[in-house]
């Protein structure tokens, strides 16, 4: 009987994707080990044309790795493909101004995309919370069958200084 190879779990550690692998010797031990399948994430994710695991996407936002692991349901004779989510980037990876390059891989566009969309409502709004809440007048019938109205009603931060907690007005 040969040796082979057992390929285990992969996963992003620092910088690098790495898998667990065990080598399986008949009559003697198992010898585990750790490979580095990329051992930079992040050259890879901006590398349009990664050749040995190059970066998929869905088309809906969704970019993935693809690895094979061994299936230990019949004890690691065969191999499935599986899926391993790529990770949002790590800060200070891209500087502002975002410029998108059009060399550039389809997860750096999407994330460059986002990011300036994020940028762009920052400058529109320019406010971390609303400067005021409406609660909307409604009318109702009472219990003693008369219509009650309430009016429209606006908090603005000068009324609470915080509008986090509105319930807690109540």
């Amino acid at each position: 009987m040969e040796s082979k190879t057992i390929y285990g779990q992969a996963w992003v550690a620092g910088d690098s994707l790495l898998q667990e692998q065990y080598l399986v010797i008949p009559g003697k031990e198992t010898y585990p080990n750790i490979v580095a399948l990329i051992p930079d994430i992040w050259e890879n994710l901006r590398n349009p044309v990664a050749e040995d695991y190059p970066v998929k996407n869905n088309g809906k936002g969704y970019f993935y790795w693809e690895y094979k692991m061994s299936d230990t349901n019949n004890g690691g004779d065969t191999e499935v493909t599986v899926k391993l989510e790529c990770p949002q980037p790590k800060p200070g990876l891209f500087q502002p101004p975002y410029e998108i390059d059009e060399n550039a891989s389809d997860w750096e566009k999407y994330w460059l995309n986002k990011f300036n969309v994020a940028l762009e409502n920052s400058k529109k709004s320019n406010v971390i919370q609303r400067s005021s809440v409406t609660f909307p007048g409604t009318s109702y019938v009472g219990q003693d069958g008369n219509t009650v109205t309430l009016d429209d009603y606006v908090y603005t931060n000068d009324d609470l200084g915080d509008i986090e907690n509105l319930l807690s007005l109540y």
